[in-house]
């Protein structure tokens, strides 16, 4: 299997990248008529929409909510300590 692979529909030019390896984390640039322009491959963020800020009565309930993409898991903290069943309930 090739790593790279070109694609030409009408004016569009795509360069494939495939099996993606920390290696591939880097500029990438293509030439036309002598000129260029790049571009960096970066890493895909777990976050779709990431954790704002939430208002709750005293006494009452508060909801965070947080998108992540699909497979992504979640641990939430209060300050530094991570929430879990035995030490919060």
């Amino acid at each position: 299997m090739l790593k790279f692979e070109e694609n030409y529909d009408g004016q569009n030019r795509k360069l494939i990248v495939k099996n993606i390896t920390s290696k591939d984390f880097t500029d990438f640039s293509c030439e036309a008529k002598g000129e260029k322009c790049s571009a960096k491959l970066t890493k895909m963020s777990p976050w779709v929409e990431k954790l704002g800020n939430a208002e709750g009565p005293l006494g009452g309930i508060a909801v965070f909510e947080v998108r992540v993409r699909p497979q992504t898991h979640v641990n939430w903290y209060i300050g530094s300590k991570k929430i879990t069943k035995k030490n919060f309930r």
